[in-house]
């Protein structure tokens, strides 16, 4: 199956939690290594110490080392700066972190579905066609354009179309059964919610 960048921005998902405890890792290693400096000092006796007697000299100290309120908080504040800069990076720093996590799914790409063969496509559109025959003139542009895609093997491409009719005649339905018998994924926009042209456009917050 084929699949393709839809986004073309970078992830910026970071985890707090995990810079949090490297940087906290790192100021407390750095302490207590300046602890054992300071502890050991640099007469004759120290010189003849090597790197591993030092190592154990500062883990014996680590005990002794504590961040503060003040430590945390610059940790706090040097994380939200990492996270920041790498949300501004990914072209991403106009939106809020709730519709970011929105396209979260994205990122990886989308699957592009290809019909099987004519066989196939001939089979779902005669079983559209037996549930909704009103529908045959949009049944028939969709089956049209599905055989193509099988024939030529590419992916399926169903040029745009605009149902007209009464309230009631299953103009919804059929669009949704469309999809169903495929099991091609939808995505609808209720231009009902606001302004028609932002709505079709997907710009309308609370489209879904």
């Amino acid at each position: 199956m084929k699949t393709t960048k839809l986004i073309h921005a970078t992830n910026p998902d970071t985890d707090r939690q995990a810079i949090t405890q490297r940087l906290t890792d790192y100021l407390m290693n750095l302490r207590k290594t300046r602890l054992a400096a300071d502890f050991i000092g640099d007469d004759e006796h120290s010189i003849d110490l090597g790197l591993d007697d030092f190592d154990n000299v500062a883990d014996d100290l680590s005990d002794g080392v504590e961040l503060t309120w003040r430590d945390n908080r610059r940790i706090k504040q040097r994380v939200q700066g990492i996270v920041d800069r790498r949300k501004e990076a990914s072209g991403l720093a106009h939106l809020k972190d709730g519709e970011i996590k929105r396209l979260r799914p994205l990122f990886a790409g989308i699957k592009l579905f290809e019909p099987k063969n004519e066989h196939w496509v001939d089979e779902r559109i005669a079983a559209l066609h037996e549930e909704m025959p009103w529908m045959a003139p949009a049944t028939n542009e969709v089956w049209s354009a599905l055989r193509q895609n099988a024939a030529t093997g590419d992916i399926i491409k169903i040029p745009p179309l605009i149902l007209i009719g009464p309230p009631g005649i299953g103009k919804s339905v059929w669009a949704r059964r469309l999809s169903e018998l495929p099991h091609i994924p939808r995505c609808e926009i209720d231009a009902s919610l606001g302004g028609v042209g932002f709505s079709v456009a997907g710009t309308e917050r609370g489209w879904v």
